[in-house]
């Protein structure tokens, strides 16, 4: 799967280095995502937890232009 650009913003799968960034964006928005993304805020309470959370996620995902990804990721 390649990047798929737009305006300002770019959609791939989650890597590993996105860590830092995806835990601020939670932090701050924690208590508006709690509602919708339940799992996701309770996996993700330190930068330790995002960064587990982040691995478990996109551990066995393999993404081709063909194929596109054969397991479901989380996107940032």
């Amino acid at each position: 799967m390649h990047p798929s650009p737009f305006h300002n913003y770019l959609i791939r799968p989650m890597q590993q280095n996105d860590a830092a960034a995806f835990f601020k964006m939670v932090e701050v928005n924690r208590p508006r995502l709690e509602s919708g993304f339940a799992g996701t805020v309770s996996k993700t309470k330190t930068l330790q937890a995002t960064e587990e959370f982040i691995a478990n996620n996109t551990a066995n995902v393999r993404c081709t232009f063909e194929r596109g990804c054969v397991e479901a990721s989380p996107f940032i």
